[in-house]
C-alpha cells in the first residue's frame, strides 16, 4: 500500500515537472517570436534613420545654396547702395530703403546659416540615432541566434 502510495506520488511529480518543462518551453518559443518581431521592427528603424539621414543631406544642401545665393543677392545690394550714394542727393529715401534691405537679407543670411548648422545638428542626431538602432539590431539578432538555438535544442530532445 505504501508502495502504491510513493508510486502515485511520484508519477504526480513527474507530471508536475513535465507541465512545468512543457510550459518553459511554449514560453521560450513566444520569446523567440517576440524577438523576431522586435528585430524586424529595429530594421525597419534603422532603414528609415537612413533614410531620414539621406534627406537631411538634401535640405542642408540646399540650405547651402540659399546661403550663397544670399550673399550673392548682398553683393549686388551692395554694389546697389554704392551707386546709390553717387546720387543721394535726388534719391536719398530710395537709399534708406536700399539699407534696409541689405539689413534684411543679413538677418536671413545669419538665419539661413543658423537654420543649416541646426539641420547638420539634427542630421548627426539621426545618425546617432541609426547607429544605436543597428546596436540594437545587432542585439537583437544575437539574442534570436540563442534562443533558436535553445529551439532547436528542444526540439531535438523531443519536448
Amino acid at each position: 500500500d505504501e508502495i502504491r502510495k510513493l508510486s502515485e506520488q511520484t508519477s504526480k511529480s513527474v507530471k508536475a515537472v513535465t507541465d512545468g518543462v512543457k510550459s518553459t518551453i511554449a514560453d521560450i518559443r513566444t520569446a523567440a517570436d517576440g524577438n523576431n518581431r522586435a528585430v524586424a521592427s529595429f530594421t525597419a528603424i534603422a532603414e528609415e534613420s537612413s533614410r531620414v539621414a539621406n534627406a537631411m543631406d538634401e535640405i542642408i544642401n540646399g540650405m547651402d545654396e540659399i546661403s550663397h545665393g544670399t550673399e550673392e543677392i548682398n553683393r549686388g545690394v551692395s554694389d546697389s547702395v554704392t551707386s546709390t550714394n553717387d546720387l543721394r542727393s535726388a534719391v536719398g529715401a530710395v537709399d534708406n530703403q536700399i539699407e534696409t534691405a541689405r539689413e534684411s537679407l543679413a538677418a536671413l543670411k545669419q538665419a539661413a546659416a543658423m537654420v543649416a548648422d541646426q539641420l547638420r545638428q539634427v542630421q548627426n542626431d539621426v545618425q546617432q540615432i541609426a547607429g544605436e538602432a543597428s546596436k540594437v539590431e545587432e542585439v537583437g539578432k544575437a539574442n534570436s541566434a540563442g534562443l533558436a538555438g535553445i529551439k532547436i535544442a528542444l526540439d531535438n530532445a523531443g519536448m
